[in-house]
């Protein structure tokens, strides 16, 4: 552990609390940094001291289940254990969409669904399944491909504002227990 630079939280764009307080800092090119709740000491994570293959952080999400910080970057989707410090890639199941995935955005639902919003739509992975479970386009009924922003309602709805809209995407379970999204266009 160590004191920050000066300089590197300048460059701050997300702030995310993990289960233990601690407060993890994503920044647009210093990479990702932890702050220890109670010593107050900063680990730094950044492409030359870990997996991360950019400085680049584009949003961050705690899940309390999993104890699992989600890191979005220009790079693709990463995993840290908040309990060990311990950061990996996401995988994705055998086809690997997310390595070199250029994230814009992402939130975490009720499910534990994490939903990442990319030039080319919105995938949902499931990080306990360690896959992408569903990626959603103009064809399945967004606005827009191109996603700038993601939230999730007080019902659990994903609501994504896309470059020529907003769409709304409803989460549902199937009769064989699986996940239905739809997508629906909200003006």
């Amino acid at each position: 552990m160590h004191k920050l630079r000066n300089d590197a939280l300048a460059f701050a764009r997300h702030i995310c609390e993990d289960g233990q307080g601690n407060m993890w800092i994503g920044t647009f090119s210093a990479g990702l940094h932890r702050c220890d709740s109670t010593l107050g000491n900063f680990v730094t994570y950044d492409d030359k001291n870990s997996c991360l293959m950019t400085n680049c952080i584009t949003g961050l999400c705690y899940d309390g289940n999993s104890q699992s910080l989600y890191v979005a970057t220009s790079t693709g989707l990463y995993v840290v254990d908040t309990g060990t410090g311990r950061m990996e890639c996401a995988a994705a199941g055998e086809s690997d969409t997310l390595a070199s995935l250029h994230i814009s955005c992402m939130a975490i639902d009720s499910h534990g669904l994490v939903w990442l919003g990319t030039n080319n739509g919105i995938m949902a992975y499931s990080g306990s399944e360690r896959r992408v479970l569903r990626c959603l386009s103009e064809a399945d009924g967004l606005q827009g491909n191109r996603i700038h922003a993601l939230a999730i309602d007080h019902s659990g709805n994903i609501w994504a504002s896309t470059a020529t809209g907003v769409s709304n995407i409803i989460v549902d379970r199937g009769e064989d227990g699986g996940y239905v999204f739809s997508c629906l266009p909200y003006y």
